[in-house]
């Protein structure tokens, strides 16, 4: 029986023998192979018996890593000093773009402008800064500018040759609030805002700012938009401070206020005239002043006819039935009058043509004397005066369109009256007057006319003078000496017109007392050189009102004040309102973001540092403009009111105590943030 073979392929047989062969390139892969294999076998045994391999290896590894991390951590700090640096540039920008913004009322492209030029000096090029207003991140009701700037900061080559990335735009953004904007009633100065005594201050629809404390005691009410303060903000022993339509709206620590009316350092011009009116001087003029002397003249009834040519005469006296006198003269003659003197004489002394020099008129009694040259042009000069006597009630009338030179003044001493009518229709016939206008009874009436008074000024007692429109000239200025009388002016005669009163008398470019009247009318420019004291009722026409001096407008006994479409500018103190039953004051211009700042939106100004006092005792005080007093503490007293009627009132001032119980209110709505105090970053 055969023995059975066993066989086992790919490995040896149970004989011992080989198995088949592979031939061909199988062979050599799998040779290689089974060598690969052998080799990661026994260096895997020498890893696990040699533990110096794998600390190399780890070794590697880690110091890859941190090259990787270093690389990283020096792109990081570069980012996060160029954020800073951003944030840093940026706070700044909206702070000064805020503050350029207020100041430039309300002017994006100055804001824009100011921004990019702070970062521009910063290494921020402008083209990389953005600005905007917009609403505070408060949500206080108020704005705030929005600045954006964008830097590229560099990368290590690391960051190039992992991403790609040479540089990396880093963005701050800050927001400075216009804690101000419509401010409408600032105190400049570190005394503040202070109110007690039931006082009530209320400026609706716009901020009350205070480069010191604002406080309210004693039951004093304030009511705001806002409040904000340098110092502080309190209130004590019911006294009140109320925000609306936001409450809570009290802003403290703030920057100093700014002045909407000195962008320039220079008060805009506000005041630069008031230097002008100091150096006014009394106008000169050459009067005649000899006394001629020659034959007197008698008329008690009929004509008297004195004939032609040059002639000297003594004394004319006048009475009776006489009717007619004839001066004739001529052109180019001279005639010379010792004195013209009228009793109880009702009829028309007539000049013809040339020159008058007459040594004093006097007009007595009764009757009406006319003097007529309105066929002639004469010049008149009389010295010692035109005078009607104390006790008659003799009238005169001037007719006619002489050229007038007299010195001993015009004096209404009766109960009569004195009228200039037609004399003056050019500046070719012009009224001189030295010793000044005096009515101590009776009445004086002057026409349209170019007045110049030398010396005297305008002086009334219990009175009436009137003129009418003019160019004037009043030196030793406008004295009431009581009484109820009146003195108007109307207004510029034509573009060459004045009203001027270059000197005073005892300090006073005005002075009125009683319960007197003061009527000016329209001039571009009234100046008023020495101080002005008002009772009574005053009426000022449109223009700009000097006075180098003080202002003083107390009516103990009563009275109005009528000013529309005025500025006042004081150099002194101003003390206004007392006793007053009406008071109106509006500027020329509507207070608007654009006119805001300008002179013409002016109703009421002061460069004095010397305390003023605004007196609500008037029950019916409208201001509408700009009352603007940088330097002064003013004190507002008294239980009347102050509004601006609708209008906007801004009070400017250096400080501002309430006091007695009276009121202030004025709306701003239209006036937009019309001026910035400081800002605040708040973001």
């Amino acid at each position: 029986m055969k023995a059975r073979r066993a066989t086992c392929r790919g490995g040896v047989d149970g004989a011992g023998q080989s198995p088949r062969r592979v031939a061909g390139p199988t062979r050599g892969r799998l040779a290689r192979a089974l060598s690969a294999t052998s080799r990661l076998v026994t260096a895997a045994g020498r890893l696990g018996s040699d533990r110096r391999g794998s600390i190399i290896v780890l070794a590697a590894a880690s110091f890859t890593l941190l090259v990787i991390a270093t690389a990283m951590a020096l792109d990081m700090a570069q980012l996060y000093i160029a954020k800073s640096t951003a944030q840093r540039i940026a706070d700044q920008s909206a702070m000064a773009a805020a503050l350029a913004y207020g100041q430039g009322k309300d002017s994006t492209s100055i804001m824009q402008n100011t921004a990019g030029s702070l970062s521009n000096v910063n290494g921020i090029t402008a083209a990389n800064v953005s600005a905007a207003i917009v609403a505070s991140p408060r949500n206080d009701g108020n704005n705030a500018a929005m600045v954006t700037v964008t830097a590229q900061v560099p990368l290590v080559p690391f960051a190039k040759a992992a991403f790609g990335l040479s540089t990396m735009a880093v963005s701050a953004t800050a927001y400075a609030e216009l804690q101000d904007a419509g401010a409408c009633f600032t105190a400049l100065k570190s005394g503040g805002v202070t109110g007690t005594g039931g006082v009530t201050l209320t400026t609706s629809g716009c901020a009350v700012v205070s480069a010191g404390s604002i406080t309210a005691t004693n039951g004093a009410t304030y009511t705001a938009k806002a409040f904000d303060s340098v110092g502080s903000i309190t209130t004590s022993n019911g006294g009140s401070i109320t925000t609306t339509p936001t409450s809570g709206n009290l802003l403290t620590g703030s920057s100093k206020p700014l002045d909407p009316y000195n962008t320039d350092g220079n008060y805009n011009g506000i005041f630069a005239s008031l230097a002008n009116v100091y150096n006014l001087t009394a106008p000169t003029h050459s009067y005649t002043t000899s006394a001629p002397s020659g034959q007197n003249y008698t008329c008690a009834s009929g004509v008297l006819n004195l004939g032609s040519g040059s002639n000297t005469y003594g004394t004319i006296t006048l009475s009776g039935t006489c009717s007619v006198v004839i001066i004739s003269g001529g052109s180019g003659t001279t005639t010379n009058i010792s004195y013209l003197s009228t009793s109880n004489f009702s009829g028309t002394i007539i000049f013809g043509d040339g020159t008058y020099n007459i040594g004093g008129v006097y007009i007595g009694g009764t009757g009406t004397v006319t003097i007529d040259d309105s066929a002639s042009t004469a010049v008149i000069n009389v010295w010692n005066g035109y005078n009607t006597q104390s006790g008659s009630s003799a009238s005169v009338v001037f007719n006619g369109p002489a050229t007038y030179s007299i010195t001993g003044g015009i004096n209404a001493y009766g109960s009569g009256s004195i009228t200039f009518a037609n004399v003056f229709s050019s500046a070719n016939s012009t009224f001189y007057v030295s010793g000044g206008i005096n009515a101590t009874h009776g009445s004086l009436t002057f026409p349209n006319g170019y007045y110049t008074i030398t010396s005297g000024g305008i002086n009334d007692a219990s009175n009436n003078i009137t003129f009418g429109n003019g160019s004037f000239i009043i030196a030793g200025g406008i004295q009431y000496s009581g009484g109820s009388g009146s003195v108007t002016f109307g207004s510029a005669l034509d573009s060459n017109s004045v009203f001027q009163v270059p000197t005073s008398t005892n300090g006073y470019a005005i002075d009125t007392s009683g319960s007197s009247s003061l009527t000016i009318g329209s001039f571009t420019e009234v100046d008023l050189n020495g101080n002005v004291t008002i009772a009574g009722n005053l009426t000022l026409g449109a223009g700009t009102y000097l006075i180098y001096g003080d202002f003083d407008a107390n009516a103990t006994g009563g009275g109005s004040i009528s000013a529309n479409s005025v500025s006042i500018i004081v150099e002194g103190a101003i003390s206004f309102g007392q006793g007053y039953s009406s008071i109106t004051i509006t500027a020329p211009s509507t207070l608007t973001s654009s006119t805001l700042g300008t002179g013409s939106t002016i109703a009421l100004a002061s460069i004095s540092s010397a305390a003023s006092t605004v007196t609500a005792g008037a029950s019916n005080t409208v201001i509408q403009g700009a009352v603007y007093l940088p330097n002064a503490a003013i004190t507002f007293a008294g239980s009347g009111t102050i509004t601006g009627n609708g209008g906007c009132t801004m009070m400017v001032m250096g400080s501002a105590n309430f006091s007695g119980g009276g009121s202030f209110s004025t709306s701003c709505n239209g006036v937009a943030n019309v001026t910035t105090a400081g800002a605040s970053l708040v973001q």
